[in-house]
């Protein structure tokens, strides 16, 4: 409620304002499905995640981990296997129609989104900053840095190409670069794992805190930032990690979302689906410092 960014992004009206609801959503739905083991919320727990992988693909690569642990517990496997094919049916419930679409509307075979493998590019290259969203060799703007980017992926292949192939060509020159350079490949992601977790709020199609500051005086009395957000979050995620495994949905969805993002390049609201999951492990770790204050467990 005090986080500036997110209200910022309510304004905005961008996909971060849906990510946080879908992925909470998601995550919770998961945590309950967890507690009952009920075939029908395991299946509304798929559908969550379906949700949440159409407004933003890359949280999908959380998805197995969830595969994975609607397979735990004490019962016989059958009924484990009936779990996990569950969440796997309300899953592809979501994303089904969409993929049909693509195909049936766009003459191709993408399961979401097509942008992933030129995303990949932008973040994985040679003159790549980790945060600057713009192909090199194309325009500046939006649509005219779209079209450069088809033109240049249909040139080097001397043919007119589908998106996901598009999509294929450019994943080609980045992996082509991290294998002849991976040395170069290291050091770029680390150095965007660091614009990841810095408090500073990196703009994607604007300057965030500029606008949010110039047109939203009361933004700039909120006191939460990312650097005080994250640092009590990882306190309160190791405080936490001892019960692993019964909250497995909240505390790996930090570290993986984050990679997925690291993978590719760094800006505010791309790590925002992170904030609020921080923002539970942070009360948890304020709650358990006071505590500690109180019963002299300095």
């Amino acid at each position: 409620a005090t986080y500036w960014t997110s209200i910022y992004f309510e304004g905005e009206l961008l996909l971060p304002v849906l990510e946080m609801l879908f992925d909470l959503a998601a995550i919770e739905r998961t945590l309950v499905a967890g507690r009952d083991g009920r075939i029908r919320s395991w299946c509304v727990a798929g559908a969550a995640w379906g949700a949440a992988t159409l407004v933003r693909p890359n949280v999908l690569a959380f998805v197995p981990l969830m595969v994975l642990w609607s397979l735990r517990g004490p019962e016989r496997f059958g009924l484990r296997a009936v779990r996990a094919a569950a969440f796997v049916l309300g899953l592809a419930a979501l994303i089904a129609p969409v993929t049909l679409y693509n195909r049936i509307v766009g003459h191709d075979a993408v399961l979401v989104s097509s942008q992933g493998g030129v995303n990949f590019w932008i973040g994985n290259n040679p003159s790549s900053d980790g945060s600057s969203a713009i192909v090199p060799g194309t325009r500046g703007d939006w649509w005219g840095g779209y079209h450069d980017a088809i033109a240049i992926a249909e040139s080097a292949r001397g043919r007119a190409l589908a998106p996901s192939e598009v999509s294929a060509f450019y994943t080609e020159r980045a992996l082509t670069w991290m294998r002849t350079e991976p040395m170069a490949a290291l050091r770029h992601f680390v150095w965007k794992a660091r614009l990841f977790w810095m408090d500073w709020e990196l703009g994607n199609n604007v300057d965030e805190r500029f606008f949010a500051l110039r047109y939203g005086p009361i933004l700039r009395w909120l006191p939460v930032g990312f650097g005080a957000l994250a640092a009590a979050g990882i306190v309160g995620l190791l405080l936490a990690w001892r019960r692993s495994w019964t909250c497995a949905p909240l505390l790996l969805f930090v570290p993986v979302y984050a990679g997925t993002v690291i993978a590719f390049f760094v800006c505010a609201r791309f790590r925002m689906p992170i904030v609020p999951v921080l923002a539970v492990f942070a009360g948890s770790a304020v709650v358990h410092a006071w505590d500690a204050w109180r019963s002299a467990r300095r």
